[in-house]
């Protein structure tokens, strides 16, 4: 009976070892197809204010004009879960049109 055991344990084990190493295999040959899923905001920062002036009646009057910069990326993913970010770019807002 213990000689049955050992025998069984033996062939689990040798059965363990196979898909193991057929899973590995397959990893191995994988190359990801990466799909476009849009863009993402990535970061955004303070860039601080500047001055402008306009006029009220017969007055010029000096307002404030912040700037926020904002960088976006495109993401692209593939099916088994890999993430690439590519094409990097940054956009400058103003709060309001600067006196334009």
């Amino acid at each position: 009976m213990k000689k049955n055991f050992r025998r069984l344990g033996a062939v689990v084990l040798l059965c363990v070892m196979v898909i193991g190493t057929s899973i590995t295999s397959s990893a191995d040959v994988h190359t990801c197809a990466f799909s476009y899923m849009g863009n993402e905001l990535y970061s955004s920062w303070d860039g601080g204010s500047h001055p402008y002036y306009v006029y009220e009646g017969n007055t010029m009057v000096t307002k404030s004009c912040h700037i926020t910069y904002y960088t976006y990326r495109k993401v692209y993913k593939c099916a088994c879960g890999n993430t690439e970010y590519r094409d990097q770019w940054t956009v400058t807002e103003h709060s309001e049109h600067c006196g334009s």
